[in-house]
């Protein structure tokens, strides 16, 4: 996988320059958008800080093919998933 590409599994956190990602919670949820029906979606809760940040980490709950921006950093949720190893986040983090 190129460097910038990740996988994280909910018993392990990514540290990527002084971003620190943990994961947890991946579960199926309930989403709809405005004027469609609604759609059982496989979700993940991604935990973001910066080392050198007092302030406490941010909760995001994302699924595949999301984008989220947090303090110059651009993370690209490729996959959410569960394999014979545990569940994971595939993500792409710019910044």
């Amino acid at each position: 996988m190129p460097r910038d590409i990740f996988t994280v599994y909910t018993t392990t956190q990514l540290f990527f320059h002084n971003l620190q990602i943990g994961v947890g919670n991946i579960k199926y949820r309930t989403l709809a958008n405005k004027g469609q029906d609604e759609k059982n979606v496989l979700t993940a809760e991604l935990w973001i800080s910066l080392e050198d940040d007092a302030d406490p980490p941010t909760l995001f709950i994302v699924r595949d093919s999301q984008t989220i921006e947090y303090k110059g950093y651009t993370i690209y949720i490729v996959e959410i998933g569960e394999n014979e190893r545990g569940q994971y986040v595939i993500l792409k983090i710019n910044g």
